[in-house]
C-alpha cells in the first residue's frame, strides 16, 4: 500500500512540477508590473471606484487642482529699536512657500492623489521660486504665463509667532477667453476637478461656465463668489465670514441651509475654532468640534481641510468620516507655522470617529 501511494505521488509531482513552476514565474512578473504600475481604477457613472490588486493596493486619484496660485513669504523678526519714531526689526529668517491653490495640490499630493495644478502667473522671479517649491512636492504645474500681470506674493511679517502686517502683492485681472480655452483644453482624463479662489481672477463665472461641460466630480472653494445651481458641484467648501457675504444672512448656520437650498449640493462649512457643519440633501447637518485648545497659526488651514475632505469623500469614505479627519487635520495644520501640508501617516493617527 505504502509503496502505491509513493508511486502515485510521484507521478502527480511530475506533473504539476512543471505547471507550479510555471505559476511562481508568472506571480513574480505580476508582482513586478505591479511594482512599475501607477494605479487601479475605473470610472462608472462617474462615481469612481477601485479594483484592488491580489498583493498591492496602490490607488492614485487623478486631480487637477484650478485657482489662484499664491507664494507665501515669511520674514521671521524680532524688534530691535525705535529710530526716528518707528520701530526697526531684524530679520532672522525668510521663508517662501506655495500658497492659496497650490497648498490644496500639495496636500492632495500628500495624502496620496496624482495632482495638476493649473493657473496663472506672471514672468517674473517670484513665477520660478513657486514652481520649484510645488514641483518639490510631487505635484505637476500646467501654467499659464501672462506679462499684464505679476505672480501674486502675500508677505508676512512675524515677530515671535505673531503676525505684525501682511503685505499683498496681487493683480485681480479676469482670465481672457483665449486663457480659458487653454484651461479647459487642460483638463482632460482627470477623476475629479477642484476649483479654489482666492479672488485674485482666475475663478470667474465663465470658467465656470465653461467647467460645466465636463462630466467628471467638481468641488469648489468659492469664498463669497455668487454661484449658480446649474454648475453642479459635488461639494462646496465655505467659511462662516464667506458664507454670510454670499448668502446676505447674519447667522452662518443659517447661510449655510440657504446655500445649501440653493445649489442643492453638499455644502461644508468651516467656523474656525467652533469647528465644522457639513450640510447634505435631505439629512440633518454633521458637526464637527474642534479638539485643540492652542492656534499657533491657522494660515492655510482651510486648503487643508479642503484637500482632506475632497479626497476623503473621493475614496469613498462617509460624510461623518470625512468631516470628522478633515477637521482634526486643519486643527493638526494650525500647530505649524506657515502653511502645512499632511501626510499620510498623519491621516493615520486621527482618533477613529466616535
Amino acid at each position: 500500500f505504502s509503496s502505491s501511494v509513493v508511486n502515485f505521488v510521484s507521478c502527480r509531482w511530475k506533473k504539476w512540477r512543471g505547471f507550479i513552476k510555471v505559476s511562481i514565474l508568472e506571480l513574480m512578473k505580476r508582482i513586478l508590473k505591479n511594482l512599475k504600475s501607477d494605479c487601479y481604477y475605473f470610472k462608472e457613472d462617474t462615481k469612481i471606484r477601485f479594483k484592488k490588486h491580489l498583493f498591492f493596493e496602490r490607488i492614485m486619484i487623478k486631480i487637477a487642482v484650478v485657482g489662484d496660485i499664491i507664494l507665501d513669504k515669511n520674514s521671521y523678526v524680532y524688534y530691535n529699536t525705535k529710530r526716528e519714531n518707528a520701530p526697526v526689526y531684524d530679520c532672522i529668517e525668510e521663508r517662501w512657500q506655495a500658497g492659496g491653490a497650490a497648498n490644496v495640490a500639495i496636500n492632495l499630493a500628500s495624502l496620496g492623489a496624482s495632482v495638476d495644478l493649473v493657473g496663472v502667473v506672471g514672468k517674473d522671479r517670484e513665477k520660478e521660486i513657486l514652481q520649484q517649491n510645488i514641483e518639490k512636492q510631487n505635484v505637476r504645474c500646467f501654467l499659464i504665463i501672462d506679462d499684464t500681470r505679476r505672480t501674486s506674493v502675500r508677505h508676512r511679517i512675524i515677530s515671535q509667532t505673531k503676525k505684525i502686517m501682511r503685505i499683498a502683492y496681487e493683480d485681480r485681472i479676469s482670465l481672457t477667453n483665449l486663457q480659458i480655452q487653454k484651461i479647459i483644453n487642460q483638463l482632460k482624463n482627470y477623476d475629479a476637478i477642484v476649483l479654489v479662489n482666492y479672488q485674485n481672477g482666475m475663478i470667474t463665472p465663465q470658467l465656470l461656465d465653461a467647467l460645466s461641460t465636463i462630466s467628471v466630480p467638481m468641488f469648489i472653494d468659492p469664498k463669497s463668489m455668487d454661484l449658480k445651481r446649474r454648475y453642479n458641484f459635488k461639494l462646496v467648501k465655505i467659511n462662516s465670514e464667506d458664507c454670510r457675504l454670499a448668502t446676505k444672512e447674519k447667522d452662518d448656520l443659517n447661510g449655510g441651509r440657504v446655500l445649501q437650498r440653493k445649489l442643492q449640493t453638499n455644502i461644508c462649512l468651516t467656523r474656525g475654532k467652533k469647528g465644522s457643519v457639513f450640510f447634505g440633501d435631505g439629512s440633518k447637518p454633521i458637526l464637527a468640534k474642534n479638539t485643540f485648545e492652542s492656534i499657533i497659526d491657522e494660515t492655510g488651514a482651510g486648503d487643508t481641510f479642503f484637500a482632506v475632505i475632497v479626497m476623503q469623500l473621493l475614496e469613498g469614505k462617509t460624510p461623518q468620516e470625512a468631516i470628522h479627519n478633515a477637521n482634526f487635520l486643519a486643527n493638526v495644520a494650525t500647530q505649524h507655522q506657515g502653511v502645512y501640508s499632511i501626510s499620510k501617516e498623519e491621516l493615520h493617527d486621527v482618533p477613529l470617529f466616535p
